[in-house]
């Protein structure tokens, strides 16, 4: 089989900031495409280690100079500090102002990441400040230590409380969160590219979940490890936590994450009496399942972590309520991430702190790859985990970028199709598919000679001649600019050829 023109995917998996790296190979040698990635918000991710987190990248520009105390010069001792032996060395001075600083390293507003190392420690506690701004958690024994903060002054400082020892290797650099591409490994080693579209969190404490504007809820907040890794997981030990939410006549789904027993997911009031279910931890099975829900399923996390989800539309306009119970309240339930969307099925958790947060939708493209997309023949293969939004998804396009000249796999609803537009528009052919995994191929030459391929099967042929030239794009979910055709799932693989495989390469290729 001849080796891919551009490929995406297939475990080898590099970012940076608003790009994600594909790749081609020429004999031994690997070259890089840039795909340009936007979605101007944040968004989560589960790593590889098996944790919900912000994707990100961190810069490789150092922010503070000096950092290795190798002189006494960049840093102000302001007391009690001495910069010998190429440390930072506090003398376990009382009081809490054993302060060491620099000027000017950050920028307000943005996120970075720091680290340094404790040596030689005695007693007391140190920790980085932000000038008059927050503290970072004080550390109290020998190690290398990470801290993310969002800068509120221009300078760091390390702030000692008693402190006896040293610090050494001093770093701050600037993280991304914005336009980053999320590669997610939730039960997937080798990870895949989340492409999601713009949804809304209307919880507004999806974590802080007896707090303001819940109520009826009692329990202990931060009384766990979450799914995030960190200690914010609520135990509830009544029955019942509820928040109130204005909703409209459209499907909405509620999500959250769970641990430690059954659990009564619910959304009431002009959801109906009928729109919850009843999830059994042990058994990973629903009990009981009410009758207006539209959906409802769970995915499972590590360390014991469940997230469970159910769709329902409400009769009327109206106030709806996210009700969140355990079935045996007085042996107490771990709850974290709640999340309510307007939509279908459930995406990605986007946490909240007090509002709404907006998460908007995943743009994936390459430009000015002519070269790289067979012009006259060729193919476009695409392993995806396929999530059904009920209308019309471009899942891969080759176009020009403005008129209708175009490969495309799109979908409407669970139909697949290969199409071709140009000087005429051929339907290759379609099926229909279950949301999951599947792969896909559209073979095409001009000359007439043009084969669909899902799952391993011919779906559909066509020896149609036709013109079709200038393809310059490849894209997910954009057609002409226009985004309103977002694809939406989980890529794990993305291949395009200039050369028209044969059909047993095309079953081969396909077959899962």
């Amino acid at each position: 089989m001849a080796e891919p023109t551009i490929q995406l995917g297939g475990g080898n998996w590099a970012g940076k900031s608003d790009n994600l790296l594909g790749y081609y190979k020429e004999g031994e040698r690997f070259y890089k495409q840039d795909f340009t990635f936007s979605r101007s918000t944040s968004g989560t991710r589960v790593n590889s280690s098996g944790l919900i987190e912000t994707a990100q990248i961190v810069s490789t520009s150092e922010e503070v100079t000096n950092g290795n105390f190798a002189t006494n010069s960049d840093w102000t001792i302001e007391s009690t500090w001495t910069i010998s032996g190429g440390a930072a060395n506090g003398n376990g001075a009382s009081g809490s102002t054993q302060e060491l600083k620099q000027t000017s390293v950050n920028t307000i507003g943005k996120i970075y990441k720091a680290t340094f190392e404790v040596l030689n420690y005695v007693s007391g506690t140190v920790g980085f400040w932000q000038g008059s701004g927050i503290s970072v958690i004080p550390r109290s024994a020998n190690g290398t230590y990470t801290e993310y903060f969002t800068a509120t002054s221009t300078e760091i400082r390390f702030r000692g409380t008693n402190f006896y020892g040293s610090i050494d290797n001093v770093s701050v650099k600037e993280v991304f969160q914005v336009n980053i591409p999320r590669v997610d490994y939730l039960n997937n080693s080798n990870g895949s590219l989340i492409l999601e579209p713009q949804r809304s969190n209307l919880v507004t404490y999806s974590e802080s979940l007896i707090s303001s504007p819940w109520f009826s809820g009692t329990g202990t907040e931060n009384a766990d490890v979450s799914p995030d890794g960190t200690q914010s997981a609520t135990l509830i030990t009544n029955d019942l936590t509820r928040q109130n939410i204005s909703v409209t006549i459209q499907s909405y789904t509620v999500s959250v994450f769970i641990k430690g027993g059954n659990f009564k997911l619910e959304l009431g009031s002009v959801f109906g009496s009928q729109s919850f279910v009843i999830f059994n931890i042990s058994t990973e099975t629903f009990t009981s399942v009410g009758t207006s829900v539209n959906n409802y399923g769970f995915y499972k996390y590590t360390n014991g972590w469940y997230r469970i989800y159910l769709t329902a539309t409400p009769s009327s306009i109206g106030i709806g309520q996210v009700q969140l119970k355990p079935e045996i309240p007085i042996l107490g339930m771990l709850m974290w991430g709640a999340q309510l969307e307007q939509g279908s099925y459930a995406t990605s958790y986007i946490p909240t702190s007090g509002s709404t947060v907006t998460r908007n939708a995943d743009v994936c493209s390459i430009t000015n790859v002519a070269d790289r997309i067979g012009q006259t023949e060729g193919t476009l293969f695409l392993d995806i985990d396929f999530i059904n939004t009920g209308g019309l998804q471009i899942l891969l396009s080759a176009h020009d970028g403005a008129s209708n000249k175009r490969l495309e796999i799109w979908a409407n609803g669970l139909e697949v199709n290969g199409f071709i537009g140009g000087s005429v528009n051929i339907a290759i052919g379609n099926t229909t598919i279950s949301e999951g995994r599947h792969k896909l191929a559209l073979a095409y030459n001009q000359s007439g000679d043009q084969a669909f391929y899902v799952d391993g099967v011919q779906i559909g042929t066509s020896n149609t001649v036709y013109t079709i030239a200038a393809l310059t794009e490849l894209s997910y979910g954009i057609f002409s600019g226009n985004t309103d055709y977002a694809a939406n799932g989980n890529i794990y693989n993305t291949k395009i050829y200039n050369t028209r495989l044969s059909n047993s390469e095309l079953a081969t290729l396909t077959t899962l």
